[in-house]
């Protein structure tokens, strides 16, 4: 039965390799991801046809500063029925050519262009900023997998580990050095071991799935470790925080929404003024009035047009117009509060995963050292087996611990990036990612976002540990330990390599 279940999840975990290998090939690295994950979503894809029909409006809008020209031919009976003449009826034709130029229409079409190119101008800053989230969503299933498949390698080594120590103490039982008690201890360990792997190959199943959802492929068979530049983010929240309210996609598109609310407004403002048009018609006539010849008439006028009273219309809308500009403006003040607390959550990860992974890292290396000695120990019959199987599930975890600490950094690193709206550049996609025209006019009024959400740091929960110490010596009585262990933070350290003090443990302990 144990050799059924392993040959089981080994089998899970080769198909699983082999399905990536055939169905991928190989992706380079998180740049080629990424930017195939921005350029084939079909979201993206919709926001840039979105943002081409916007441009394309300011240029429609732009045609009212031109003249109109019509050409109007007619040919048909007429009936002419009047008592100064005999009735007749007779067949003319026609054709008119029209010009009509805008002279002044209450600033009417300047503000509709202006209004039109800061909604182009908010529907450009989206498609950034829909970019600088896949990007985020790419690297996070990108550095998901990697994870799963770190796991599933500790899990595989922890099992093959177990199932050494099984064998051996399977061999020290027959030989009757060894209790039975001991091996059904060691299946035990054995089995939750192999549990975990299965568990693991699942999760990286689970997680191959999503990357291929987000990316559109499933994951290739080496996925390279990502090199994205340091030093992209000030030192500090506040700078950063600062710089994701002049950079960001989101922040800039609300803060444009706000200037398209704005021109709307002014937009209105013209049908309360009154419009003036030069107008030119030239008419040929042929057989006018049944008196047989051609005729020509020739009109060039200037026409005012002022409504003097639309039912109450024009001012209900001017009202409706007001409330959206209000609106807009709300929205940008959300939009600049859910900036501060993602960017505010991601760099408090970034800072503390960094230090915690510190920790861990020099966890994983204590216990490797006690493996080592608790090994040769156990052969000589000075620790128990459960001493030893107790060392190897704490090696396991303090390596799976860090793992995940690792990962769990970068991904919140590339969260603060997207949130600042620097994913994008440092992951080197090019400025060539859409292809699109910048959008056209002049930017409004960027206002100071500080007085509306400031840029500063939450009071995060501090830590004193020597206080926390103290506290549990007074609890004690106030004595201090005689023999009390030292402090991990008293310990020398060197992360990636070995302690100062890397001499041999000590097997007596």
């Amino acid at each position: 039965m144990l050799r059924t279940r392993l040959h089981i999840v080994v089998s899970l975990a080769s198909l699983l390799g082999a399905g990536s290998v055939t169905a991928s090939g190989t992706l380079e690295d998180l740049r080629s991801v990424a930017r195939q994950t921005v350029t084939s979503n079909p979201e993206v894809r919709a926001a840039v046809q979105e943002y081409l029909a916007a441009d394309e409006m300011t240029r429609v809008a732009s045609g009212g500063y031109l003249p109109r020209v019509d050409l109007e031919a007619g040919v048909g009976r007429e009936r002419i029925d009047d008592p100064r003449y005999l009735e007749r009826d007779f067949t003319r034709d026609r054709v008119s050519v029209m010009l009509s130029q805008m002279i002044y229409d209450g600033f009417r079409t300047r503000n509709e262009v202006r209004r039109l190119n800061h909604a182009a101008r908010t529907r450009w800053h989206e498609i950034q900023g829909e970019s600088e989230r896949l990007s985020a969503e790419a690297a996070r299933a990108y550095y998901d997998v990697m994870r799963h498949r770190g796991l599933a390698s500790l899990s595989e080594e922890n099992y093959a580990t177990h199932r050494m120590i099984y064998e051996q103490i399977e061999r020290r039982v027959k030989a009757g050095v060894s209790r039975r008690v001991d091996l059904e201890q060691a299946a035990g360990r054995l089995a939750l071991a192999e549990s975990n792997l299965l568990t693991d190959v699942t999760n990286l199943h689970d997680v191959s799935m999503r990357y291929q959802r987000v990316v559109g492929e499933v994951p290739a068979a080496e996925l390279a470790e990502p090199q994205i530049t340091g030093g992209l983010l000030p030192p500090s929240i506040r700078e950063t925080l600062v710089l994701a309210y002049g950079q960001s996609p989101l922040m800039n598109a609300a803060i444009a929404y706000v200037w398209s609310a704005e021109a709307a407004k002014d937009v209105q403002k013209a049908r309360m003024l009154p419009r003036f048009d030069l107008r030119a018609r030239q008419d040929y006539w042929h057989d006018k009035d049944d008196i047989s010849g051609r005729y020509e008439d020739s009109v060039v006028e200037l026409v005012m047009t002022y409504n003097l009273y639309n039912g109450g219309s024009d001012v209900a809308e001017r009202r409706r117009l007001v409330h959206k500009a209000e609106q807009a403006v709300d929205l940008r003040e959300r939009t600049c509060r859910d900036i501060r607390q993602e960017v505010s959550i991601a760099y408090n990860d970034m800072n503390r995963l960094e230090e915690q992974m510190s920790y861990l890292d020099r966890h994983q290396l204590s216990i490797e050292k006690a493996r080592e000695a608790y090994r040769r120990q156990f052969d000589i019959g000075q620790r128990t087996l459960l001493d030893m199987l107790d060392t190897e599930n704490e090696y396991y975890q303090a390596r799976r611990a860090w793992l995940n600490a690792d990962r769990d950094h970068a991904i919140a690193y590339t969260r603060a990036l997207a949130g600042v709206g620097g994913l994008v550049r440092a992951l080197e996609l090019g400025t060539d990612l859409h292809e699109l025209p910048a959008p056209g006019g002049k930017p409004g009024e960027v206002p100071d976002m500080y007085p509306v959400c400031p840029a500063e740091e939450s009071a995060a929960p501090a830590i004193d540990k020597e206080e926390l110490f103290r506290e549990a010596l007074r609890k004690q009585g106030g004595a201090r330990p005689v023999a009390a262990p030292r402090a991990p933070s008293a310990l020398p350290y060197q992360k990636g390599g070995e302690t100062e003090d890397s001499g041999n443990t000590d097997s007596s302990n």
